[in-house]
C-alpha cells in the first residue's frame, strides 16, 4: 500500500515540475484513506522544493517547503495511565512522532515526584540513574530505530506509583511527554480487613482492660475506705469498751459511797435514838433529883 501511495505521489511530483512549479503554490488531489503519514521533498533544477504530506483527510497535499525540513518531532504516550500489580513487569510506553530514529537521542525517564533519573539512555549507554531503581530498569532498544521510547521495569514496588516524564532531547530539538503509572497491591487489600478487625478487637481488649483497671483501683478505693471505715469502727468500739468500763468503775465506787452513806445514814439514827433514850434518861434522872430535893426541902 506504501509503495502504491509513494508511486503516485513521485507521478504527481513530476507532474507539478513540469508544469511550472512556482504557479501552483498549493494543490489538493483525492486520494484513498490511509493511516500512514509521510513526507517526501524533490528537489531538480529549479530552485524550489515540494513536501508532500498523505493522510487520512483524503486529499494530497502539495506545498512549498524550504529545501531544508527541520527534523522536529514530539513525544507521545500511547496510553497515559498504566496500572500493574506488585511484582509484576511493566512497559510504559512513549514514541517519537513523527516516527524517526533514537539511537543517538538523549532519552530521559524521569520521575516527576523526586526529579530523579528513572533510567538515562545516550549514545548508545545507560547512565547514572536513582539507587532504587538500579537493576530494575531496562530501556527497549529494539524499538529506538523506530521511534519506540519504552521502558520496562521489572518488579514494580507500591512506591513506584507515580508520574514519569519521558524526556528526550536530540540536538536543539526536545520533547517531553508524561506517564502515570498506578501500582496496587492485591495481598494488602485482602489483609486490609484483618488488619481492620485485628486493630478493632486489640482497641477492644485495650478498652476492655482499661475498664477492668478502672473498675479494679476503685474497688480497691471502696476496700480501703471500707477498712478505714471499720478501723474507726472498732476504734470507737474500743473507746466506748473504756467508757463502759469507766462507768462501771464509777458505779461501783458510787455504790460503795452509798453503802458508807447508808451506814453513816444508820449511825447517825442510832445515835440518835441514844441520844434521844439518853436524854429521856437525862430527863428522868431530873425530874427525880427534883422530886428528891423537894422531898429533902
Amino acid at each position: 500500500m506504501e509503495r502504491v501511495i509513494l508511486g503516485r505521489i513521485s507521478s504527481l511530483l513530476h507532474l507539478q515540475h513540469t508544469s511550472s512549479v512556482g504557479s501552483h503554490p498549493h494543490k489538493s488531489f483525492p486520494t484513498p484513506s490511509c493511516s500512514l503519514s509521510s513526507a517526501f521533498t524533490w528537489d531538480g533544477a529549479h530552485t524550489n522544493s515540494l513536501c508532500a504530506t498523505h493522510s487520512c483527510s483524503h486529499h494530497l497535499t502539495i506545498s512549498p517547503c524550504p529545501s531544508h525540513c527541520p527534523a522536529q518531532f514530539n513525544v507521545v504516550a500511547p496510553s497515559l495511565h498504566v496500572t500493574a500489580i506488585v511484582g509484576q513487569d511493566v512497559v510504559l510506553h512513549c514514541q517519537l512522532s513523527p516516527c524517526k530514529d533514537a539511537w543517538r537521542s538523549d532519552i530521559r525517564w524521569i520521575q516527576q515526584r523526586s526529579s530523579g533519573f528513572v533510567h538515562h539512555y545516550r549514545d548508545g549507554e545507560d547512565l547514572e540513574q536513582m539507587a532504587e531503581y538500579k537493576g530494575r530498569t531496562e530501556l527497549l532498544r529494539n524499538g529506538l530505530s523506530d521511534g519506540n521510547l519504552d521502558l520496562r521495569i521489572s518488579a514494580v514496588r507500591s512506591s513506584d506509583s507515580g508520574s514519569y516524564s519521558c524526556v528526550v532531547q536530540d540536538g536543539d530539538n526536545r520533547g517531553e511527554a508524561v506517564v502515570n503509572l498506578e501500582v496496587s497491591d492485591p495481598f494488602s487489600q485482602i489483609i486490609y480487613p484483618w488488619k481492620v478487625a485485628l486493630a478493632v478487637v486489640i482497641t477492644l481488649l485495650l478498652g476492655l482492660f482499661g475498664i477492668t483497671i478502672f473498675l479494679y483501683k476503685k474497688q480497691e478505693r471502696n476496700f480501703d475506705r471500707l477498712e478505714l471505715r471499720a478501723w474507726r469502727a472498732e476504734k470507737r468500739s474500743e473507746d466506748l469498751k473504756d467508757l463502759v468500763t469507766v462507768i462501771e468503775a464509777f458505779y461501783e465506787k458510787m455504790e460503795r459511797m452509798e453503802a458508807k452513806v447508808e451506814k453513816l445514814t444508820a449511825d447517825m439514827v442510832q445515835q440518835r435514838e441514844e441520844s434521844e433514850k439518853h436524854g429521856e434518861e437525862t430527863v428522868v434522872e431530873t425530874e427525880e433529883s427534883e422530886e428528891l430535893s423537894e422531898e429533902l426541902d
